[in-house]
């Protein structure tokens, strides 16, 4: 069991479907996404079961699309006592999206997941961490939309996009909006990101547990993401290209094993709990 002085780190999920990858987006484009099989509930599930046991709280992100698409699964979410965030309604890229369709999609997103909810999410993610130094103007759509904090910026260059190398790796304020960056390690001179659900089916697990006490030995929380698919393996593998086969197959019967040790060994919690400690859960004004 994690000491009681431990660092407590981030536990978020992105709550999408199998089908919102951005290595899927071309095979699967949004027209179709009605007539695909949808694993995002039993996926949550299995999630707020391992929650429960282990009475820990975590943020969910939760995509538009799925909140107006299962409204019933995201009021359970907000019900057992986590945090609901957005990750915007289409899982389109913030990278090329021009302002006014960025303010769109986030703004629907809020009404969707208030709508299922009864809550009002005050954090963004972006889909696949999009958000890079040619994108500082979304911080401004954000502040304006009453978003109060952002998780999406690699201090580093990650899988798809650049990131933004050279931005500090604790929770700072751009334009308004909090930025809790996404966590990156320092392995033989180079930040090597570690965040999402692949790395840690990717890496030797032992390596990532090194990462994460090496964020707390610094007194910084970890901040990792996983998404409900990874949970559940029953979903078309359909791929193409290397990239994809290699993110979204690696690995998949580890996770929950993985995490379960991940909870066992440090101390996880919610967003708002560790970066907004004084602040009411935001739980607590949802009007269900």
């Amino acid at each position: 069991m994690p000491s009681s002085t431990a660092v407590t780190n981030c536990l978020t999920i992105d709550v999408e479907e199998w089908y919102h990858s951005a290595f899927l987006n071309r095979q699967i484009p949004p027209a179709v996404w009605d007539d695909q099989p949808s694993i995002a509930q039993p996926g949550v599930e299995r999630v707020l079961r391992l929650l429960d046991r282990y009475q820990t709280r975590a943020t969910f992100f939760i995509l538009g699309y799925v909140a107006a698409r299962n409204p019933s699964l995201c009021a359970r979410i907000a019900r057992e006592g986590h945090e609901v965030a957005t990750h915007g309604y289409w899982h389109g890229l913030v990278a090329g999206d021009h302002p006014d369709d960025f303010r769109e999609d986030v703004l629907m997103s809020i009404e969707a997941i208030q709508e299922a909810t009864g809550c009002v999410p005050r954090g963004y993610r972006a889909p696949v961490a999009s958000l890079t130094y040619d994108t500082l103007w979304a911080f401004d759509v954000m502040r304006d939309l009453g978003i109060v904090y952002d998780s999406s910026v690699y201090p580093t260059r990650n899988l798809v996009f650049a990131g933004m190398p050279d931005a500090p790796r604790t929770p700072y304020t751009v334009r308004g909006v909090k930025e809790v960056p996404l966590s990156v390690a320092d392995f033989c001179g180079v930040r090597v990101p570690f965040s999402g659900g692949f790395y840690l089916r990717a890496f030797p697990f032992r390596l990532y547990r090194r990462f994460i006490r090496q964020e707390n030995q610094a007194n910084r929380p970890a901040i990792i993401y996983l998404h409900p698919w990874e949970f559940h393996h029953d979903f078309p593998r359909v791929a193409r290209n290397l990239a994809g086969r290699i993110v979204h197959y690696t690995n998949l019967e580890s996770t929950e094993p993985r995490l379960c040790k991940l909870l066992d060994e440090f101390r996880w919690g919610a967003i708002e709990d560790v970066v907004f400690p004084d602040l009411p859960h935001a739980s607590a004004t949802c009007n269900p």
